[in-house]
């Protein structure tokens, strides 16, 4: 991945969930623009580091910081705190964070899993986004990484894990009117099946075939799309959710 742009230079961003998958290709993208990013993990530090030198080695600026925000709401302050101690203030949110616990069905998920899930994809962006919402900067931008299985037959194949990612779509109707009086955009991603270590070979196949481009979608086919929607240059799309799935009959 290599963009010469430095649209974002200034810019302040965090990007939960970073360490690995369509997170650290977003976070790649943001300091490749320009942006200072704030690369959250929950534990895996050593893949966090990977991508923060990606970042520096490029001539970026990033910093590595440890929060599970699902587990303890105040470690959404702590990462927006990170931020303004690191780089003086915040521009960009990528709430993409999320974890998939559990089996196909109803019947596939345990309580703990399920409270888990919702603790991870929905109860900690909230109060993350509450956080951020209170120190960021007019004419930020904040992307929700959702599911486009929630709009499809695909949605049955991931127990809880699509209805935990659902009040993601609620949380930008809901921050996007709070804080349009300051020019700050927010919306929702939705990517298909895309190639991660979240997905189990088995699953990938079915995506492929589902797809009118017959392949699965790339870590890079989403960054792209975030990349558009925290331009500084899109100053009209907010509260809305964008499908990324290649046009999958799975996630239509």
């Amino acid at each position: 991945m290599s963009l010469n742009s430095q649209l974002l230079n200034g810019k302040v961003a965090i990007v939960t969930g970073a360490s690995r998958g369509i997170g650290r290709e977003i976070a790649l993208h943001l300091g490749a623009q320009g942006a200072a990013v704030i690369v959250n993990y929950a534990s895996n530090a050593n893949a966090a580091k990977e991508v923060v030198d990606a970042i520096t080695k490029a001539g970026g600026r990033a910093t590595a910081v440890q929060a599970s925000i699902g587990r303890d709401i105040s470690q959404g302050n702590k990462l927006v705190q990170a931020a303004v101690d690191a780089y003086g203030g915040l521009d960009i949110l990528v709430n993409n964070a999320g974890v998939y616990l559990g089996g196909a069905g109803s019947e596939g998920v345990t309580e703990e899993q399920f409270d888990e899930m919702f603790a991870v994809n929905s109860k900690g962006p909230f109060f993350l986004l509450r956080a951020a919402s209170k120190v960021i900067r007019n004419n930020g931008r904040i992307v929700n990484i959702s599911s486009a299985s929630l709009a499809s037959g695909a949605v049955s194949l991931f127990g809880a894990y699509a209805p935990s990612k659902a009040p993601l779509h609620e949380y930008t109707k809901l921050f996007a009117a709070e804080l349009a009086g300051r020019g700050v955009t927010v919306n929702t991603v939705m990517p298909g099946f895309t190639a991660t270590d979240m997905l189990s070979d088995k699953i990938l196949e079915i995506a492929k075939a589902s797809s009118l481009f017959k392949r699965v979608g790339t870590v890079e086919d989403v960054a792209v799309v975030v990349d558009f929607l925290v331009s500084p240059t899109n100053n009209w799309t907010t509260a809305q959710s964008l499908h990324v799935s290649g046009g999958g009959t799975l996630s239509r």
